[in-house]
């Protein structure tokens, strides 16, 4: 079970990182872009390291993160000391695919 979670996230990544070489809209980086691209229902999936507590108000990142997986967010946590969780970590702690282009 482990192990699929991590090829899930590991494939996120990825694909955020081939959005972001094509300067597609489609993934966010950080909590107030991520954030913002929930309200509109735009989130298919989400991954956060613990780091994202660390760096912003813990009970607004909680709120945000039950508001997500209410709206069908697939949500993945990751431990910031793991390889991937440290990627994600110098991502803003937090990033997402989207179903749909947001505008900044």
């Amino acid at each position: 079970m482990g192990q699929s979670k991590l090829a899930k996230v590991t494939s996120i990544l990825e694909e955020i990182m081939i959005k972001a070489q094509h300067k597609s809209k489609k993934f966010t980086m950080g909590f107030e872009e991520t954030q913002k691209a929930n309200q509109y229902g735009a989130i298919d999936s989400l991954v956060f390291s613990e780091r994202i507590i660390q760096t912003h108000d813990e009970e607004k990142v909680i709120e945000f993160l039950n508001e997500a997986e209410a709206k069908g967010v697939k949500v993945y946590a990751l431990d910031s000391s793991t390889d991937i969780g440290m990627q994600v970590s110098g991502l803003g702690g937090i990033v997402s695919l989207l179903r749909f282009s947001v505008e900044s």
